[in-house]
């Protein structure tokens, strides 16, 4: 069985509490009855009761006919009283009917005061990129500003939903996953009632199209924002509305290096062959949906497939000096002059970036090898490059003639 024990300040007689006139409005058990101080004297409130109080409605207050009434389980009893502005140490805690205000108060032990009641954080800006109402990232960069103005609240996490339909997110819970704390590492900010950051960092989708990017912010009292425009949000308060359109990586094609201008493919050993510090004949194919720079190029050199040396870097898509190109085969060409490193193995790496920094690389065959390469892996920008070793499996199967040979075609 459970039991909730109340303790109250016990006066055997009815106590004269005309001094002092602060505690007018008091509230005290005297013989089992709840009396309130007039300003003179504890007097029996019984004298002013109403009917149809309940036992379920035990304990609480209700501004009744113009009277602050408190329910003992059968009926309402007044509790009416007007305390003066300030209170004394002796009245902390203690909790009033202000009439001159109609206000339920407590006393500090200095003053009296509303009970505290929290209010709803608000959103006054909030922004993706800037404002920018396309982009080719799904990464995207977030401004916000937030306030919540009860006097007691802290601002403490925010939450970010997107939707890429007109149907609006279900606007989060206390418990949703997608609150982030202010305090984080990003974007770092101890909780205060009013908070702003800038270049805070979110993912979209993955899929192209337009989306509609919400915001909402909680409290330390644990209420949250609601979206303006009747819950429809507003672009640049709490809602921002973005095109997203991926572009692909840059093409890069058809590399290779030669100790001549007019070697193109297929490459013959001759073309191939060279002595340590002759002049490399490097040429490329480069293309981008989203264009290129004025010097996208950068070039590099191995000799272990593990470790590349920077050979040169802003370089223009297009036949630099000593070099020519066709414009089909070839969109940019490179002389390194005297720059053969060896007169054994080694392969030239090509580089571009696109206008919106997205790299791509290709690597060209090797130098001083024969015609026939067996090459390990491939040259897919998304894996690094090339691999370093390649394993072939020869199928064995003892019935066919043959077995364990391995064959190949110039083709």
């Amino acid at each position: 069985m459970l039991f909730t024990i109340f303790f109250f300040q016990t006066i055997q007689t009815k106590a004269n509490c005309s001094s002092p006139l602060g505690v007018e409005g008091q509230m005290t058990l005297i013989a089992g009855v709840i009396n309130y101080c007039d300003g003179n004297n504890w007097q029996d409130p019984k004298v002013a009761i109403q009917l149809g109080c309940s036992v379920g409605d035990i304990g609480q207050i209700k501004y009744l006919s113009g009277d602050a009434q408190v329910c003992d389980g059968s009926f309402w009893y007044s509790i009416l009283g007007s305390a003066g502005d300030t209170c004394n140490i002796t009245e902390m805690g203690s909790l009033t009917w202000r009439g001159t205000y109609k206000q339920l108060q407590y006393c500090d032990g200095f003053n009296w005061h509303v009970p505290y009641i929290a209010s709803n954080p608000t959103i006054s800006s909030f922004d993706v990129n800037s404002g920018a109402t396309a982009t080719n990232n799904n990464l995207l960069q977030t401004d916000l500003s937030a306030t919540v103005s009860d006097g007691r609240s802290r601002l403490t996490h925010f939450c970010y939903k997107y939707s890429t339909s007109s149907t609006i997110p279900t606007a989060p819970n206390n418990e949703d996953p997608c609150w982030q704390s202010y305090n984080a590492p990003s974007p770092g900010l101890t909780p205060q009632a009013s908070l702003s950051f800038s270049a805070y960092s979110y993912l979209l989708g993955f899929v192209e199209g337009t989306y509609n990017v919400y915001a909402w912010v909680k409290s330390s009292a644990g209420l949250v924002s609601t979206l303006s425009n009747s819950g429809n949000g507003t672009d640049g308060v709490d809602k921002q509305t973005i095109d997203f359109n991926p572009n692909p990586p840059p093409e890069l094609v058809n590399i290779l290096s030669a100790n001549n201008d007019t070697a193109t493919f297929p490459l013959t050993s001759a073309d191939k062959t060279i002595t340590s510090g002759s002049s490399v004949y490097i040429k490329w194919h480069a293309s981008a949906i989203s264009g290129f720079g004025s010097t996208p190029v950068s070039l590099y050199y191995t000799e272990d497939e593990a470790n590349f040396t920077l050979i040169a870097n802003n370089i223009s898509n297009s036949a630099n000096t000593g070099c020519t190109v066709d414009g089909t085969t070839f969109s940019g060409c490179y002389v390194w002059t005297n720059g053969s490193p060896t007169s054994g193995y080694f392969r030239i790496r090509v580089v571009v970036e696109d206008s919106i920094g997205i790299t791509a690389l290709n690597s060209s065959t090797a130098m001083n090898t024969s015609t026939f390469n067996v090459l390990a892996g491939n040259t897919d920008p998304g894996l690094g490059g090339s691999a370093s070793n390649a394993i072939i499996f020869n199928y064995v199967d003892s019935i066919r003639q043959d077995a364990k040979s391995f064959v190949f075609t110039p083709d």
